[in-house]
């Protein structure tokens, strides 16, 4: 499963992207906290003040989105990942998990000075300004992988994690 991004700016589509693992808005040089108020479906707001929000696939849950605090999510999963990155609320800075046909809408309020990206898959990006809004869905692309070693998700997940342990990564 992959993912489509579209940046709305003044109700005209301004950019729009594609990506396997994640879709990532976040500060660029400037090193303030930045509003994003999340819907899921349309329905109310999840308000966030953070570094950065990651919308991840389960493919992406091992990436990026890993080292945010995302949940291990088995690949054989269609489901869309929601994952703030250092909010700054105590109680709403866990990720949240919606189905594959979920459509999340992003809106963008950047502190004063502060310049705001969108990338994915960590490519080069697209800066946001206030107001924007990102919507992300599933993808109609699809990436089709060949498997050459025979070792399951959780054999590779076991490794890397006590690679990161080692320091070995």
């Amino acid at each position: 499963m992959m993912l489509d991004g579209i940046v709305i700016r003044d109700g005209k589509e301004v950019y729009k992207l594609d990506a396997l693992n994640e879709i990532t808005a976040s500060r660029g040089a400037v090193s303030k906290l930045v509003g994003f108020d999340v819907f899921c479906n349309g329905e109310s707001s999840l308000s966030y003040r953070a570094d950065a929000m990651i919308v991840s696939t389960a493919t992406g849950s091992t990436a990026y989105a890993m080292a945010a605090g995302s949940p291990f999510i088995d690949p054989s999963l269609d489901v869309i990942c929601i994952c703030p990155v250092c909010a700054y609320t105590l109680a709403l800075s866990r990720p949240i998990i919606l189905n594959k046909d979920s459509l999340t809408e992003i809106k963008v309020h950047p502190s004063k000075d502060a310049d705001i990206w969108i990338n994915g898959d960590g490519k080069a990006g697209f800066r946001l300004y206030e107001g924007d809004t990102i919507i992300i869905k599933r993808s109609t692309l699809k990436l089709k992988l060949i498997r050459i070693k025979q070792r399951t998700f959780y054999d590779t997940l076991s490794k890397k994690l006590i690679k990161g342990v080692n320091n070995e990564i």
